[in-house]
């Protein structure tokens, strides 16, 4: 299902989020607005960053629930095309979720930062259209990390602290503009552990109560063992030796269950 934007463009259904609305819903709702058909996201396939709008964009599989496609008027128009192979009229930075969501069979979300090529940019400055991001607020995204290692002791997960005394945390960080997710987490474990290497999973995506702002909390598997210092701790999350910060602890046992059954929550606190 795609929408055509202008003569030669067709672009899948979005849009932008809203606070306190679930991607999924907002997604379902898109749907319904833009065609007049209902579909029920069903799993979320990849979340993708695009540098030239400073966006990132989360993807899913849908299957449809019902519904007549009578496109309201102001819509562009939309219809269901052949998806092998994709539409030629589809535009660049959609051609990679795309097909990424086609060939998605289960596990772990794709991750990715989408790319503009020659070709689209030459073709973008001589026809004149400049890309506009929709009309949304300006959102905050945070990072957060569950860093685990098999060590001598077990499973354990890498804790810590800015100064000696406070609460052991996650390893979390403000996502910077023009900056990649992935990227804060090299950027966040790099101080901590001196090095980076490892595998990315997105475990979970935490909406915060009433503004624009949000958390991605991922697990990462560390192929070597740091050495712990006073700011760097490893143990397992129900350690209660130590003093955790709690919403942290209730994430890293989460991230011990390689995914769990939905990724997306509204948090009530930060």
């Amino acid at each position: 299902m795609l929408q055509q934007t202008d003569a030669t463009t067709l672009t899948p259904i979005y849009s932008s989020l809203e606070p306190d609305v679930l991607p999924a819903d907002t997604l379902a709702r898109a749907f319904r607005e833009q065609t007049g058909l209902y579909v029920l996201p069903v799993r979320l396939t990849g979340m993708y960053y695009d540098g030239r709008g400073d966006e990132l964009i989360f993807c899913f599989r849908c299957t449809m629930r019902g519904g007549d496609l009578a496109i309201p008027e102001g819509q562009p128009p939309a219809g269901f095309f052949d998806a092998q192979p994709l539409p030629r009229g589809l535009a660049a930075p959609y051609r990679q979720p795309a097909g990424d969501t086609l060939h998605h069979k289960g596990g772990p979300v794709y991750l990715s930062s989408i790319e503009e090529g020659v070709g689209a940019r030459l073709g973008r400055l001589l026809s004149g259209r400049t890309r506009t991001a929709p009309s949304a607020p300006e959102w905050e995204v945070t990072v957060a990390v569950v860093a685990s290692v098999v060590a001598a002791l077990g499973d354990a997960v890498a804790w810590v602290r800015d100064r000696p005394g406070e609460p052991w945390r996650l390893p979390a960080g403000r996502v910077a503009r023009g900056e990649a997710p992935w990227e804060t987490i090299r950027r966040r474990l790099l101080p901590a552990l001196g090095w980076y290497g490892g595998s990315e999973t997105l475990n979970g995506v935490y909406l915060a109560a009433g503004r624009p702002a949000l958390t991605l909390v991922f697990a990462v598997t560390l192929r070597d063992v740091p050495p712990p210092n006073e700011n760097l701790h490893l143990a397992a999350p129900g350690d209660e030796m130590e003093v955790y910060d709690p919403q942290a602890q209730i994430q890293a046992i989460n991230a011990r269950e390689f995914l769990p059954r939905t990724l997306f929550h509204l948090a009530a606190g930060e």
